[in-house]
């Protein structure tokens, strides 16, 4: 047996226990991070581990759109997305998605997912990441809940919408128009969506956000194979982090990066009232 290996009746009991603390018929968008929970399994094999991973989930969600990330960074460089061919690159779970229900994914560049049991989810490109019509704006306009199976919440790009939608000072839009190939169809496409600047020090993110969050009772901790599952609703998550925006435009940031962030933004011209005061 390798050492990666997890009951599948634990972890299905486990993934129960989750769907339990879940109001019936929002849906839910699953960060994952599989090597940090273990394989239900006895072969060490992706595809394997992927269809395992499908089947728990469609068994423990069966009435819910279930959102897993199938993310394609190489968009930013290359500016061209093929739906069919561009394999997930956050982890084998994205990839095993886009080989088997790549007719589920969402059609929006860089920031995509396969929707298992989608009813109301539209899988047109959205121009913008974390804008009007992304799959972010949907999943907070249905109440959705955000599960981070293995991962902490610096893995969860929900995390970007927020910042997104607060128009945060140490990120800025930035354009990649390119175009979308969706079974042998080429579209030009208008995209856009929110970057760090060049200099590293600026965005770099303490554990504060997680830890105010699980104090606040507002993310819930769940043991989960070898690790641990942590869930959220996503607009409690929204006008929590918000609100500590609008008292901090640097909150979530490290000493460090808050030095570097005002720094860029007094450089730059970027306004905030924490700039202002001597």
């Amino acid at each position: 047996m390798h050492k990666f290996y997890v009951e599948p009746k634990q972890l299905r009991a486990e993934l129960l226990d989750i769907a339990r603390d879940i109001p019936e018929n929002v849906p839910v968008m699953i960060h994952s991070d599989i090597m940090n929970v273990g394989f239900p399994c006895e072969a060490v094999d992706a595809d394997i581990a992927g269809k395992a991973y499908e089947e728990l989930f469609l068994e423990v969600f069966p009435d819910r759109a279930i959102l897993l990330p199938t993310f394609c960074y190489d968009y930013c460089s290359s500016r061209e997305f093929n739906i069919q061919d561009d394999l997930g690159q956050v982890g084998f779970l994205s990839r095993y998605m886009v080989k088997h229900r790549a007719d589920l994914r969402t059609n929006t560049p860089v920031f995509n997912f396969v929707i298992l049991n989608n009813k109301d989810f539209s899988l047109e490109p959205a121009s913008s990441a974390f804008g009007a019509g992304s799959v972010y704006e949907q999943v907070f306009q249905q109440n959705g809940y955000i599960i981070l199976l293995g991962v902490g919440i610096l893995q969860c790009t929900a995390l970007m919408y927020v910042e997104a939608q607060s128009d945060v000072l140490y990120r800025y839009n930035k354009s990649f128009p390119g175009k979308i190939i969706n079974l042998g169809i080429e579209k030009q496409v208008q995209f856009s969506m929110p970057v760090r600047p060049l200099n590293p020090d600026v965005v770099e993110y303490s554990d504060i956000l997680e830890i105010d969050l699980l104090d606040a009772g507002i993310m819930r901790k769940f043991p989960t194979g070898y690790g641990e599952t942590i869930i959220c609703q996503s607009n409690e998550f929204f006008n929590f982090f918000q609100a500590k925006l609008k008292s901090d435009a640097f909150y979530p940031l490290t000493s460090a990066a808050k030095t570097a962030a005002q720094e860029f933004c007094r450089s730059n011209e970027r306004f905030s009232f924490d700039l202002c005061e001597e």
